[in-house]
């Protein structure tokens, strides 16, 4: 998917973030490429905090790093052990 700046494909703004919400159905089919074939991916989407300006607290930032790694964590076929998962476990122990 492009999601570059382009006002003659509809994308004035590009597909980035919240451009893409507001992109017309067009503009986005315009954007896309059909893979052929097909490749295996694991995509993680996730929303961002809200609130979005200024200091994040801690605990906004300790929530983001523990999605994303559970999130990443959930799509691997293969994993033993991660030193990590203590790490975010303690952290989210401590006081803010």
């Amino acid at each position: 998917m492009a999601t570059d700046k382009n006002a003659s494909q509809g994308r004035p703004y590009g597909l980035y973030g919240n451009a893409f919400s507001r992109a017309s159905p067009e503009a986005i089919k315009m954007a896309t490429q059909l893979l052929t074939p097909p490749p295996l991916v694991n995509i993680l989407a996730m929303e961002a905090p809200a609130g979005g300006r200024g200091v994040y607290l801690r605990r906004t930032i300790l929530d983001v790093l523990i999605s994303c790694f559970t999130g990443v964590l959930s799509m691997s076929y293969n994993f033993s052990t991660f030193p990590l998962i203590d790490l975010l476990a303690r952290l989210s122990r401590s006081p803010s």
